[in-house]
């Protein structure tokens, strides 16, 4: 049973289809995000230091802050259509020299995006020499059915 801490997007909300699908054989955090406070990177780093988490999975801009969170703590992460380029607000404190974490696993794009360009991340990604990334035919938001295909994918069957 892996101990998954799940960042929900910007506009998103806690919880749904997805954390209930990891909940089923995964113990799974899933806060609700405020990326608007100005305590978020305190709460964060909190959280990491009392949940310890062993894998994250971020979407949009929690997939920003689950790449930042990796590299600072070593732990491995999916993003899911991660807002890397960019992003709306950024996280001074828990920024490291690592754009992409080390421990990064997987990185997923919807190649119909209209939200975060596909192309410029995959690009991105490449250019700084991460290649695990898997580019699917839909839109911002990753598909339940999808979602369920990657974590088997990378978990095994649930």
């Amino acid at each position: 049973m892996k101990h998954i801490l799940y960042l929900h997007g910007l506009e998103s909300k806690q919880g749904g289809d997805k954390v209930s699908y990891l909940s089923r054989k995964h113990y799974v955090l899933a806060p609700a995000m405020n990326y608007y406070s100005p305590d978020i990177e305190k709460f964060l780093l909190q959280l990491f230091e009392s949940e310890k988490p062993d894998f994250i999975i971020g979407s949009s801009m929690g997939g920003y802050t689950a790449n930042l969170l990796s590299a600072k703590f070593n732990i491995p992460a999916i993003l899911l259509n991660p807002a890397l380029i960019n992003p709306p607000l950024r996280f001074k404190a828990l920024e490291s020299n690592s754009v992409i974490s080390k421990a990064l696993h997987l990185v997923v794009l919807g190649e119909q995006d209209e939200v975060i360009p596909y192309k410029q991340t995959q690009n991105y990604l490449l250019e700084h020499g991460f290649s695990n990334i898997e580019v699917r035919p839909y839109a911002h938001r990753t598909p339940l059915e999808d979602f369920m295909e990657i974590c088997e994918g990378v978990f095994g069957n649930l």
